[in-house]
């Protein structure tokens, strides 16, 4: 990475000492609308900014309503792709920003999701194509979201095919990919050693434990990841706080499941 202006945006993403990044992302609400634990944003930034956040991955919208909680305390992405949930086209996603709007905007990095194996692949991956292209040009780093089609795939969380679309994402210029965990450190593995650029992990919806989320952080840690992308499994739950600070003491530091679960604090008894 020569680019100074990619350079210095990227060093607002990833933690400059561990080389890490505890991303949270709370776009959800262009998919689903509001949801439990995002109906005020603000608050919600507030929380994860406390924990221990590296950046945060929104829509525009929020962008503007909320910048004055972020600015300045930790990274921003932008994301370029949406649709709702409601849509006859979902999961398809189509370009609802620019990335000259996100330069205008501030933001550090631009997301973008591809979802391998939908019947529109084809446009998302020109649409995408033309997204790194333009990003090149302005030192835009880019976080491709490379994810099999549940709808399409028997096992959209098995190592065959989440290794294919975290390859697919890379190929196309993507600087970091974030794609599902396959459920293991062994097989998540073959997805990181078989990326050439920087791999995340998506958390999906809220997960039955506490347990559960930190031994899929812990899991994608010592496969190769560089980091979480995770939302709902951080913010779903009572205490934002403490479930962002275990997240951080596994990501950056290094910590066990069991350290993580002496940090939270949460009445949730199945912890």
């Amino acid at each position: 990475m020569t680019e100074v202006g990619k350079f210095i945006r990227w060093k607002r993403l990833v933690n400059p000492e561990t080389g890490k990044i505890l991303m949270v992302p709370m776009d959800q609400g262009g998919l689903f609308g509001p949801l439990e634990g995002l109906i005020d944003p603000k608050d919600t930034i507030k929380k994860v900014i406390e924990g221990g956040a590296d950046a945060i991955l929104i829509n525009r919208g929020v962008a503007r309503y909320a910048c004055s909680e972020f600015a300045g305390k930790v990274g921003f992405v932008l994301r370029l792709s949406g649709c709702t949930a409601a849509s006859p086209y979902f999961p398809f996603e189509t370009v609802i920003a620019s990335v000259k709007h996100a330069v205008r905007l501030g933001a550090d990095a631009v997301a973008f999701t591809v979802n391998i194996g939908e019947k529109n692949e084809a446009a998302a991956l020109k649409m995408f194509g033309a997204l790194t292209d333009e990003c090149a040009d302005l030192n835009i780093p880019v976080i491709g979201e490379f994810l099999p089609l549940r709808e399409k795939i028997d096992d959209p969380y098995g190592a065959k095919y989440v290794k294919q679309a975290a390859r697919v994402g890379a190929e196309l210029g993507a600087d970091i990919i974030k794609t599902n965990y396959t459920g293991s450190v062994e097989s998540f593995r073959e997805v990181t050693e078989g990326c050439p650029v920087p791999v995340v992990i998506a958390g999906g919806s809220k997960k039955g434990s506490v347990r559960a989320v930190l031994e899929m952080i812990k899991g994608a840690m010592e496969g190769g990841a560089i980091g979480i992308c995770t939302g709902r499994n951080l913010w779903q739950y009572e205490d934002t706080v403490a479930m962002t600070q275990a997240a951080y003491e596994i990501v950056h530091q290094g910590a066990d499941v069991e350290r993580g679960l002496s940090i939270v604090k949460s009445r949730d008894t199945r912890a």
